[in-house]
């Protein structure tokens, strides 16, 4: 059963997926996980390997270094939603001390991730 009690029938539903041993990402297209990973901004090694399925990682970080490329704009506009998402609930939520911690820890990781990142990079 789903989060509403329907039977787990739909091969999109995440939950169907982890009890049938498929990828999460099993019949979802390109664009939508693009958007979806720069909404959760999650770095373009990451966003490669998970695409692999799709395109070539190769050539998928290739294009998502190109600001003229449609993978990179989707990508982009997935991270920039995602702040605005962020934000926005943010703003609703800011008396909430739990909202606070939240996003500390979050943004404390996301920190530690691009510094990870960069270290990996310079050697």
């Amino acid at each position: 059963m789903n989060e509403n009690g329907e039977p787990i029938t739909s091969p999109k539903d995440k939950l169907y997926k982890t009890l049938n041993n498929e990828p999460l990402l099993a019949g979802i297209s390109l664009d939508d996980i693009l958007f979806r990973c720069g909404e959760l901004q999650l770095s373009p090694d990451d966003v490669c390997n998970l695409c692999a399925e799709h395109i070539p990682p190769a050539i998928l970080r290739k294009q998502l270094n190109d600001p003229q490329n449609a993978n990179y704009i989707t990508y982009m506009r997935g991270v920039s939603e995602g702040k605005l998402n962020l934000n926005i609930t943010l703003e609703a939520n800011l008396s909430e001390p739990k909202v606070k911690d939240a996003y500390k820890a979050l943004s404390a990781e996301r920190r530690c991730e691009a510094i990870n990142r960069k270290l990996e990079e310079l050697f």
